[in-house]
């Protein structure tokens, strides 16, 4: 899909407007600084009447002031990702017929006018496999609803200087980057199946990063939170766990920049959980501990 201003809902919401493998959607496709795909809806939270309803396998999309889609199929997980250059054969009035092509690939999410990026699978994992980015001011929402559905960052997610939310009904599992600069970071898993991972995963190297704005990161659901770096620079962090709160960086690697941070393990009072761990061997190291540089911590 290609418009040089707008793709838009014309169903209503929850009725489907796309089904098919792979997606394309340019918006703004002439680059003039105008145009959306979907639009926003103020009033309830969770809902978006004006989303594009989406049954489909694999999605990009690029447009200027903003995108919003809603993944709607039961149990069908949604991939943000790189589309092919897709061909059709235009009918001419001649009887001949012709190709019309795409000029290229098309990855991942982008905005290019301060547009949002709010992206919701009803009913599946939110794997994100190509970048997701936000102009300056956007906020970006990846949120994944339903037993068992993770958001799976294989790619990295930014914001110029907006807010970003990343929400799964089960776990987030990270092997990517999440980044603003003075916006805030909300992660949260609610751990509601059981499986391999269990709560927030950072693999080891990972950062989310904040450039000042507050970062809290929340795993409910008896799960635990696995920590990459989290830095906030000049703003604050808050980890809260109904388990633990463990290390994935290795021994001395920093797992928490910020001036001030609070840590919550077993926050539902069942008696079951810790913040870093114990390291049997040299007795003046521990290479299981939270290693911080923070000013106060609570």
């Amino acid at each position: 899909m290609l418009a040089e201003r707008s793709i838009l809902d014309n169903n209503g919401g929850g009725v489907v407007n796309v089904q098919a493998v792979n997606l394309r959607m340019e918006a703004d496709s002439d680059s003039d600084t105008a145009g959306q795909i979907g639009a926003s809806d103020i009033g309830t939270p969770a809902v978006n009447d004006n989303a594009i309803d989406l049954e489909v396998t694999t999605v990009a999309a690029s447009s200027a002031n903003g995108i919003y889609l809603q993944e709607t199929s039961t149990g069908l997980d949604l991939e943000l990702g790189t589309v092919a250059v897709l061909d059709v054969t235009q009918v001419n009035f001649d009887s001949s017929t012709s190709t019309v092509s795409d000029t290229g690939s098309l990855s991942g999410l982008t905005t290019s006018t301060a547009g949002p990026i709010k992206v919701v699978a009803s009913d599946g994992t939110l794997l994100v496999s190509d970048l997701v980015s936000a102009d300056t001011t956007g906020n970006v929402l990846l949120e994944a609803q339903g037993t068992g559905s993770d958001v799976d960052l294989d790619a990295n997610v930014q914001s110029g200087s907006g807010h970003i939310t990343i929400t799964a009904a089960d776990d987030v599992d990270q092997d990517a980057n999440i980044s603003t600069t003075g916006g805030t970071v909300y992660v949260s898993a609610a751990n509601n199946d059981a499986d391999a991972i269990s709560g927030i995963e950072m693999a080891s190297g990972t950062s989310t990063s904040s450039g000042g704005g507050n970062i809290r990161l929340e795993a409910t659901g008896e799960s635990d939170i696995l920590l990459g770096l989290v830095n906030a620079g000049s703003g604050d962090v808050s980890l809260l766990a109904e388990r633990s709160i463990l290390d994935n960086n290795g021994g001395g690697v920093v797992n928490v920049q910020a001036v001030n941070l609070r840590m919550e393990a077993d926050s539902d009072s069942d008696t079951a959980g810790q913040i870093g761990a114990s390291d049997i061997g040299t007795p003046a190291v521990n290479d299981n501990a939270i290693d911080l540089e923070v000013t106060t911590v609570a």
